[in-house]
């Protein structure tokens, strides 16, 4: 913050904390609770970084893909371990529309997708279809 910490700024700042906090408890607005909850973490309660770290990650993501579909080969990535992008390559996918590939990607990744994964864009493809 490079403006002037007065009154207002810090008011300001408590209601955003309020607000960040209750929507942690309740598990909704995430993006807006994630991006505060980060700004505030070094602001005004250093404690808050250790929640925002343990948000869901590229390789936690990649292992549960890897877990539920054996023969996979994933590929994720992320710049701010909320908004992913994976690739996904296997023979399981054979005969599967593309819902179905999608519905089984969604379920190797079980709650994660409810509370820690904001988006995910998903290429779900055989091998043949790699090639």
């Amino acid at each position: 913050y490079e403006g002037t910490i007065d009154n207002n700024f810090i008011d300001q700042l408590a209601t955003m904390y309020v607000i960040a906090m209750s929507q942690k408890r309740i598990q909704t607005g995430k993006l807006l609770r994630n991006s505060t909850m980060t700004v505030l973490a070094n602001i005004v309660d250093p404690s808050l970084r250790s929640w925002d770290d343990s948000r869901v990650n590229v390789e936690e993501i990649k292992n549960l893909i890897q877990k539920s579909i054996m023969d996979a080969e994933v590929i994720v990535n992320s710049d701010d371990n909320v908004h992913f992008e994976a690739i996904i390559i296997s023979d399981l996918f054979i005969a599967k529309t593309l819902i179905q590939r999608h519905q089984m990607i969604y379920q190797s990744l079980g709650s994660k997708m409810d509370s820690e994964i904001h988006a995910l864009s998903i290429k779900a493809l055989t091998k043949e279809e790699c090639n």
